[in-house]
């Protein structure tokens, strides 16, 4: 079926749902998501809503898998309702819910404004800027928000590029999540039990290449253990040996979405595998945990962008770009304009860099200030509020 008579249709199956319930009043209610629940953008903006009071004025409720894991959370006015309820009953009363709310803020499944009132202030936060193509051939990525928050002016040709937005619904305030990045935290311990045994603490954090829910293959590209560069057991063998002699641990974390059946179990010394449940157990979101380490390696991932802010080494696996580029592509012409960090293809290079961060240098350091410096209007962990600011002035 033609994509824009399908768009139509879905306009059109609404058309009635959204006129009955345009007979209730609108409830002084913000609905809140993201993935995982209670993280990244969303909860970073959150955060400042409690820290303002705004829970005084409006109930704050938190569209999440399971709301029995949030039991224990009293907070005024805050609530958990499921995302996918089982009873036709209850799916009924969580449309209502949603479309009566006087805002819908999400930062990665977007409520639509198709089955929503018309004056509702709708806000998507996105999970992080442009990097990879996201578009199907020539069609861009459907995105039915009010308002998209962006990083920063640099990025707005791509996200009208890449989404269905305009230029007038880009709002550029910085992302939420950032903020933490410019607030140091020693929650480290209550992840890694033993972290003050380390002298330098490195996250790898590799973007998806296979999505968990099998609709979605970004590259046929695969690595013998689920990451890049290791090309077998031993490789990783030969990295934990140099990480004991040195006294540094790497984190790995990967993508929320990477199909983890790719990913095979790592169980060495100091290579460590945390997974989002052990964010969620230790309460710590994933920036507040990038400020506590010493260096990055990473891929295509948004992730990048976030962690130049912190001015420390970034190191990126590039074995299979070429791969990437033709499986998925980038968003820009050329993809080393933008990514400026080590480049590394082999398990040399990425003990060599592990040894610059021993001995404290930081080779790509002047050239990560320039790109950090042309795709940030904001370096100064306010974004929370610019966006509460943004919000409260559509809410009057």
């Amino acid at each position: 079926m033609n994509y824009a008579v399908k768009r139509k249709l879905v306009k059109f199956k609404w058309l009635v749902p959204n006129a009955a319930s345009a007979l209730l009043p609108m409830n002084d209610e913000i609905v809140l998501e993201s993935n995982p629940d209670m993280s990244c953008n969303t909860y970073a903006l959150y955060q400042f809503f409690l820290k303002k009071g705004l829970n005084s004025k409006y109930k704050l409720t938190w569209i999440v898998d399971d709301p029995e894991q949030f039991k224990d959370i009293k907070i005024k006015n805050v609530s958990f309702i499921a995302r996918n309820p089982s009873n036709p009953v209850d799916k009924m009363k969580l449309y209502v819910r949603i479309n009566r709310a006087k805002a819908a803020i999400a930062c990665n499944r977007p409520f639509s404004r198709l089955n929503a009132a018309k004056g509702q202030l709708n806000i998507y936060l996105d999970h992080g800027s442009q990097l990879k193509n996201m578009k199907v051939g020539e069609r861009r990525c459907t995105l039915d928000c009010g308002y998209l928050i962006s990083q920063s002016s640099f990025f707005v040709p791509y996200h009208v590029d890449q989404y269905t937005v305009t230029e007038d619904q880009v709002v550029c305030t910085g992302l939420p999540r950032n903020d933490e990045l410019y607030v140091h935290n020693d929650s480290l311990p209550r992840l890694i039990d033993d972290a003050d045994r380390f002298k330098k603490v490195i996250l790898w954090a590799p973007t998806f290449r296979q999505h968990a829910d099998g609709k979605r293959v970004d590259t046929e590209n695969r690595f013998p253990l689920g990451l890049p560069l290791l090309t077998g057991l031993e490789d990783a063998e030969r990295l934990d040996a140099f990480l004991q002699e040195h006294q540094m641990l790497i984190i790995i974390k990967p993508h929320p979405v990477q199909d983890l059946s790719y990913l095979k179990k790592i169980d060495l010394q100091n290579i460590r595998t945390i997974y989002n449940p052990d964010l969620a157990k230790a309460g710590i979101q994933l920036n507040e945990l990038m400020e506590q380490t010493d260096a990055m390696i990473t891929d295509y991932s948004s992730i990048y962008y976030d962690y130049m802010l912190l001015d420390k080494p970034i190191a990126l696996t590039t074995d299979d770009l070429d791969n990437y580029q033709s499986d998925k592509g980038f968003v820009f012409d050329n993809v080393y304009d933008i990514i400026k960090g080590e480049h590394l293809k082999s398990t040399d290079e990425l003990l060599a860099f592990l040894t610059d961060v021993c001995e404290g240098k930081d080779r790509m350091l002047a050239e990560r200030t320039a790109v950090k410096e042309k795709i940030n209007d904001f370096l100064d962990g306010n974004s929370s509020r610019r966006v509460y600011d943004f919000i409260m002035t559509k809410l009057k």
